[in-house]
C-alpha cells in the first residue's frame, strides 16, 4: 500500500545525486534499528542523557555508541565546502590588497608621468578640485573597463565552481555586486592620495622639471 510520496532527497552524499528511495513502515518490513532519529525541540545536547535513559528504559543492552545532533552530521558533510569557501575568502582578500596596492602605483607613475600635463592645466586656471576630479574621473572609468569584463568572468568562473562547491549552481549576483562596490571603493581610495598630490603640483616647478 502507497501511503504517499516524499521530494527527492540527498541520503548519503550532499554531492551526488539525489538516488531513488522509498521507505517502508517497520510493521510491513521488520528490520534491526542501527540509528534512530529523535525530533526535539531545544538544544539537542542537552537531551542527550534524557534520550540516553529512554532508549534504555526499553532495553537495557541496547549498544549506545554516540549521540549526535543533525546539525553536526549536516556540518561535517559541508567541511570539504566549509574549507573550499575559507580559502577563497582568504586568497580573495589577498587579491583585492595586491590589487589595491598595484592600483595605487600605476595610478602614481601615471600621475608623476603626467607632471608637466598637470602643471599646464593648473597655469591655464584649473582649480585643485578640479584637477582632483579629473584624476579620480579618470580612475572611475578605468574601474568600470575592469569590473564589467569580471563580472562576465565571475558569471563563467560560477559553472566550473558549482561542481566544487555544492549549492553554487548559479551565480549570486548580490555577492558579486558588493565584491564590484567593494573594489570600487578600494580603487578609489587608492587613487585619491595620487590626485591629491596632483592638486598641490606648482606649475613653474612642473614645467622647469620638463
Amino acid at each position: 500500500m502507497i501511503v504517499g510520496e516524499v521530494a527527492d532527497a540527498r541520503v548519503d552524499d550532499l554531492r551526488s545525486p539525489a538516488p531513488p528511495v522509498a521507505y517502508f513502515s517497520i510493521d510491513q518490513r521488520p528490520a534491526k534499528a542501527e540509528t534512530i532519529e529523535v525530533r526535539a525541540s531545544g538544544r539537542p545536547a542537552a537531551l542527550s542523557s534524557a534520550i540516553r535513559q529512554a532508549l534504555l528504559s526499553v532495553d537495557g543492552h541496547l549498544p549506545i555508541t554516540e549521540i549526535i545532533p543533525l546539525r553536526e552530521e549536516y556540518d561535517a558533510g559541508l567541511s570539504r565546502e566549509k574549507l573550499l569557501a575559507r580559502l577563497t575568502g582568504a586568497f580573495g582578500f589577498l587579491a583585492e590588497a595586491l590589487a589595491a596596492l598595484g592600483f595605487y602605483g600605476l595610478l602614481s607613475f601615471n600621475v608623476t608621468r603626467r607632471t608637466a600635463e598637470i602643471g599646464i592645466r593648473v597655469a591655464m586656471g584649473a582649480t585643485p578640485a578640479q584637477v582632483r576630479a579629473l584624476i579620480l574621473r579618470q580612475t572611475l572609468w578605468i574601474l568600470i573597463a575592469g569590473i564589467l569584463p569580471g563580472i562576465a568572468l565571475a558569471e563563467a568562473a560560477s559553472r566550473g565552481a558549482s561542481a566544487l562547491v555544492y549549492g553554487s549552481a548559479a551565480i549570486d549576483f548580490w555577492a558579486v555586486g558588493f565584491a564590484a562596490c567593494i573594489l570600487g571603493v578600494v580603487g578609489m581610495l587608492a587613487a585619491w592620495r595620487p590626485a591629491r598630490r596632483a592638486a598641490l603640483i606648482d606649475p613653474v616647478e612642473a614645467l622647469r622639471a620638463e
